[in-house]
């Protein structure tokens, strides 16, 4: 965490990329729900019918990554 109380752009970084490795290990086994790897709580991500781009979620710490 920064002196600002936000997180540093190392920390971010650390956070998308565990993020992402949940996000995909849950699309490879084609389950919808899987673990936040930030806070534990469950998350989920759909594929967009439009375009095919995968956005995903937490229901707690309110992440969201959005291809």
């Amino acid at each position: 965490m920064n002196m600002t109380g936000g997180i540093d752009m190392t920390e971010g970084h650390d956070m998308l990329f565990k993020w992402l490795k949940a996000e995909q290990e849950a699309i490879e086994r084609n389950e919808h729900d899987f673990t936040c790897p930030i806070c534990g709580a469950p998350a989920r991500w759909e594929r967009s019918e439009y375009n095919g781009h995968v956005h995903s979620w937490c229901t707690k710490c309110e992440m969201r990554v959005m291809e």
